[in-house]
């Protein structure tokens, strides 16, 4: 429930087959898609229950803004160190030219 969101509705279900119902989606990802809408009920309920958050974004809307926040933070975020696990724009050239990045 921490790091997932359900978003967009029935209009987002619609269009996903069912996978904008993350915190679903992560629970059982066995179940068959088809059932998370009836699914997602209980768990919202349960999870009132214990006092624990379900995100939950009925609208595009709602939850566009926030999309759009996060990348626009994410963006700005300062460069990973290479001895953490971040690039240079030397090396993204290198796997370019190798043709690992060729989409890009």
């Amino acid at each position: 429930l921490v790091t997932s969101a359900n978003w967009g509705g029935v209009f987002g279900c619609f269009m996903t087959g069912g996978l904008n119902l993350q915190i679903e989606h992560h629970l059982f990802p066995a179940i068959s898609f088809m059932h998370y809408p009836a699914i997602s009920k209980i768990v919202e309920d349960e999870a009132k229950k214990r006092g624990l958050v379900y995100a939950s974004y009925p609208r595009l809307s709602t939850i566009m803004p926030r999309y759009i926040k996060f990348m626009r933070d994410v963006g700005r975020a300062e460069d990973v160190p290479v001895a953490e696990g971040g690039v240079t724009a030397e090396m993204i050239q290198q796997r370019k030219d190798d043709g690992v990045l060729s989409i890009l």
